[in-house]
């Protein structure tokens, strides 16, 4: 985050401005939250977070720190709106849903796309309201209603949605303005039709009338009651108009800030006159400017294609109460866990504990924090900045945490407390330490004796066998020496071999399978379409099999070429050959690192490794669960790096996990591949020099840990 300028601005002719003469402009950018710049609208939830629709998810900010949360096929979002206990209900690109935070603060996101036809076209669900205990997601070809239980489809196209006094209007693209008595639409009237465009936005105005805002068209009011909307004739439509406005807020009930495409923001009073104008020449990021919202201290923030622009008030900054500081979540090596799943924390006493706080509604950059930890610390700490502190135990018991914010009027927050217990092992108890001293002492002199008896004895056979080996060894050293020799010769021959006959069989096979489609095209009967799948999955499991002997041969003969490389780069390749995989589409993929997470190892192996892991958990997974999900979680310590591969697919029976890394090992003849795939992904960790592990239950899914050192 960037703190740009303090822009002086004259005294506004309203009163809701002549208050303040000071506004701070921030400007967030993809270097803030790690995203991109496109940014289409935001909330403020209940809890005081605040969430953003982004190009790549969702973008959530609680004052402190950003998070992105993905959802399926990585879908931008451009609408959102908050229902009960905190679930968001969001729409992208043909795709819209609800999220939902999991005990370690990720977005669950849930897709609804599969309550309509997949033949379908969604396009974008630009617009997501609530009203009256229904969801509504609008795309550009159809209003759907979602009552919890079934989706209802609205034939209305092109319309945006207001709710008003209790009713729910739609004004169309191009058309006329609707008002809706249960998923029927009635015309409100036919006399004013918008062309080419349409209202963005119906507020409060003045007279117990409603102001409705277009484009193209400027200013219009509506008398709700008569039904009646007609021309507002005031001087702002001619700027409104060539500004082309994009949205609107009612800003503290007394002025109206209208987001343009080409001239900033605008504030209107109440008489529809412009009393202020914000562009990039006063600190904007840009004067193309998306959905402007409101916070809950009437500061605005502004979405648009170049990040996030946060406008303050300084005396908004001065409540008349002392906001509430949270802990939004505690981390360790072996967990994350955040509100309201911190009660009963517990943790190991070798592990650093951190913790992490924020004052929801405020941003970091006009806080300052104090804290101090019950039993450790003498008291609380100096004002600082710090969003997180971090402590290490070196002994069990419990312990409490406290943190509180100073505003930048010197106002203190409500402190935040919380209660946690650090295990210490019963095995480094001074008792216990005294018992095994004994011991020790006791078996090392027992130990000694017998091994003293024991070599005097073994010394007089080997003296035997010395004479006897030496005449053997010099003997087998010389016929070592030639069989080495013919050895190498071989290898090279059947390397070469291996090599040169892999290249030679992929043109015939992909020809073969160019046929076998063209085949199929041809409208073959049943019985043909099945030879023809026969033949397809035949030609698939040899090409498998000749990359699997492409792969090792690669491993075997190239040098390592350490590098610095991305991880996420790697992962984002293999989902993109992976994107056209049979059911691939169903399975989720959750990424647990950091966007600029680096390995520094050789790139060719490590993809064959991430490749043959996440290949083989698409291929095995349990489709029959309603969310399959692959997690690639990374992380690093001072003496090495470990990369996660988790599923909840089929697992994996515990009597063959000492054998899937064998070569040509399956654990069915029925099962898919050479089983060459996990032979090939361990030979190449023993060429890095690095470890690999796995764990599963059959049934609940696998997980293969790979470590590399740092």
């Amino acid at each position: 985050m960037k703190l740009l300028l303090y822009i002086i601005l004259s005294v506004f002719a309203t009163s809701s401005l002549a208050q303040q003469d000071t506004i701070i402009v921030r400007n967030f950018n993809t270097g803030s939250y790690k995203a991109t710049s496109f940014n289409y609208m935001g909330i403020q939830a209940s809890d005081g977070i605040y969430y953003f629709g982004n190009e790549d998810g969702i973008l959530q900010y609680d004052g402190s720190e950003w998070q992105l949360h993905t959802i399926k096929n990585y879908s931008g979002i451009f609408s959102m709106a908050e229902g009960e206990d905190n679930t968001l209900y969001v729409g992208g690109f043909n795709e819209f849903g609800y999220a939902k935070k999991d005990s370690t603060g990720t977005l669950v996101y849930n897709s609804l796309r599969n309550q309509v036809s997949a033949d379908s076209t969604i396009n974008e669900v630009w617009q997501t309201i609530i009203f009256k205990e229904s969801v509504y997601f609008l795309s550009y070809d159809r209003i759907l209603r979602w009552d919890g239980t079934n989706m209802h489809h609205i034939p209305v196209k092109d319309a945006y949605l207001f709710p008003v006094n209790g009713k729910l209007y739609a004004s169309i693209f191009n058309g006329n303005i609707v008002r809706f008595e249960g998923d029927s639409a009635v015309f409100v009237s036919d006399k004013i039709k918008f062309k080419e465009d349409a209202a963005f936005q119906i507020l409060p105005g003045p007279a117990n009338q409603h102001i409705i805002f277009t484009s193209s068209h400027g200013l219009y009011l509506f008398d709700e009651e008569k039904g009646i909307i007609e021309k507002w004739q005031v001087d702002a439509n001619d700027i409104l108009t060539k500004s082309q406005l994009y949205s609107v807020v009612h800003w503290r009930d007394s002025l109206y800030a209208c987001s343009t495409w080409a001239n900033g923001l605008i504030f209107l009073n109440k008489d529809g006159v412009i009393v202020k104008t914000l562009t990039k020449n006063d600190g904007l990021s840009t004067n193309s400017l998306r959905e402007p919202m409101q916070d809950r201290r009437n500061n605005l923030w502004i979405a648009s294609n170049y990040g996030i622009t946060y406008l303050q008030w300084p005396v908004l900054n001065q409540p008349s109460s002392p906001p509430a500081t949270i802990i939004t979540k505690v981390t360790s090596e072996e967990k994350t866990l955040t509100t309201p799943y911190l009660a009963n924390l517990s943790v190991h006493y070798e592990l650093p504990v951190t913790f992490h706080f924020a004052t929801p509604g405020y941003d970091k950059a006009d806080l300052e924090y104090s804290y101090f930890l019950e039993g450790v610390d003498q008291g609380w700490s100096e004002w600082n900045n710090d969003v997180k502190k971090e402590y290490r135990h070196t002994n069990g018991g419990q312990y409490t945490f406290y943190v509180k914010a100073r505003l930048l009027n010197g106002m203190e927050s409500q402190p935040a407390t919380l209660t946690y217990h650090v295990h210490k092992p019963w095995y480094l108890s001074n008792w216990f330490a005294v018992v095994v001293i004994l011991i020790l002492v006791a078996s090392i002199y027992l130990l000694v004796r017998l091994r003293t008896l024991h070599l005097s004895r073994i010394n007089r056979q080997l003296e035997c066998l010395v004479e006897e080996r030496t005449t053997e060894l010099v003997a087998q050293r010389e016929q070592l020496k030639n069989v080495n020799k013919d050895l190498r010769t071989m290898n090279t021959e059947l390397d070469n071999f291996v090599y040169r006959s892999s290249h030679d069989l992929v043109a015939p096979l992909k020809s073969l399978k160019g046929l076998i489609n063209l085949a199929k095209m041809d409208n073959p009967g049943e019985r043909q379409m099945h030879y023809l799948q026969i033949m397809n999955s035949s030609v698939l499991r040899l090409e498998d099999f000749i990359k699997s002997i492409m792969d090792y041969s690669i491993n075997t003969k190239r040098e390592i070429e350490l590098k610095e490389v991305a991880l996420d780069s790697i992962i984002n390749e293999i989902v993109a050959e992976l994107k056209y995989f049979e059911k691939a589409e169903r399975v989720d993929l959750f990424k647990e690192y950091e966007p600029d997470f680096t390995i520094k190892s050789d790139p060719s192996r490590l993809k064959i490794i991430f490749s043959n892991l996440i290949t083989n958990s698409v291929k095995y997974h349990n489709y029959d669960q309603p969310r399959p999900f692959i997690k690639v979680i990374a992380a690093k310590t001072a003496e090495y790096t470990e990369v996660k591969i988790k599923d909840n697919g089929q697992g994996i029976p515990e009597e063959f996990l000492v054998k899937i890394f064998d070569m040509f090992f399956r654990a069915s003849e029925s099962a898919e591949g050479s089983g060459l795939g996990l032979y090939i992904v361990k030979d190449t960790v023993d060429k890095l020099g690095a470890n690999i592990s796995v764990a599963s239950k059959y049934g609940e899914g696998t997980t293969f840990t790979l470590r590399l050192g740092s």
